[in-house]
């Protein structure tokens, strides 16, 4: 990321990380990412059905295999798949927060303070690697699908949940909610496959899982007077954060944003 926005990701997380943990939907398992409830996926939580999606892609790897979480908050992912995958040889990831990757450490996780524009070189690679909820952050996407895809093996796994646009002229709604969340890469999926073809990797499967989220929508006009004081909260993280996500609610009820998770190989 350039470093501007680097810093304002960077605080972003470090002042609202507490509050999604004490108040969220996800607060129960530390995962800082949508809740989501599908009849096909078993799940212990709203928040684990992220986790055994990730996890069904990646079932088939052997014993030894190398896996990263890029973006991987305080690490629920990470010790989901440590406890489902105790022979993987390598499990690790990385986050901008320096408190996230603080509290994921101290509970006996490997993360490291960093980017996931700049990876730290390591010569064996990686069999698989996710980004949850944190590819829309970023500023340089097609430098993201450039350092996976160096870092992947042949044959590696990348998986993408995020939220994506659909093809209809942006909102004011939508950009309340780049705005709120400093997520410049709200784009199509096929802008995300492009970038992806261009570093090495072949998409395998793309499903909409917008059907899961419990969408709570505010009366349109309330949700424009927000967006009119914008004025007022944007000088507040916190209160930033709070209308992003209502801004995000509006655009998924209406179908404008839709929240996807796309699998890619590594060719």
């Amino acid at each position: 990321m350039h470093r501007q926005h680097q810093h304002a990701v960077m605080n972003y997380y470090q002042r609202t990380t507490r509050w999604f943990l004490r108040f969220g939907q996800t607060r129960q398992t530390g995962a800082i990412h949508r809740a989501v409830t599908l009849p096909d996926v078993a799940a212990k939580s709203p928040t684990d059905t992220i986790h055994a999606l990730i996890n069904h892609e990646l079932r088939q790897l052997p014993a030894g295999s190398r896996a990263v979480d890029l973006g991987c908050g305080v690490g629920a992912t990470l010790g989901y798949m440590r406890q489902h995958h105790p022979d993987w040889g390598v499990l690790w990831g990385i986050t901008l927060s320096r408190d996230q990757a603080r509290q994921a450490r101290a509970n006996g996780l490997d993360v490291l303070q960093g980017s996931f524009h700049q990876l730290p070189v390591i010569a064996d690679g990686a069999d698989a690697a996710w980004a949850v909820e944190s590819l829309i952050h970023s500023d340089q996407p097609e430098l993201f699908f450039r350092e996976i895809g160096r870092y992947l093996r042949i044959g590696g796994i990348l998986i993408i949940c995020d939220d994506m646009a659909q093809n209809v002229p942006p909102s004011p709604m939508m950009r309340l909610f780049q705005h709120g969340w400093f997520a410049p890469n709200l784009v199509l999926p096929e802008t995300h496959q492009q970038y992806a073809a261009i570093a090495g990797f072949r998409l395998r499967t793309v499903r909409d899982l917008t059907q899961g989220i419990h969408i709570r929508a505010l009366p349109w006009w309330l949700a424009q007077f927000i967006g009119w004081c914008r004025p007022v909260w944007q000088w507040s993280t916190l209160l930033r954060s709070m209308v992003g996500s209502m801004a995000l609610q509006q655009c998924l009820a209406d179908g404008s944003i839709r929240y996807m998770m796309m699998v890619f190989e590594k060719q």
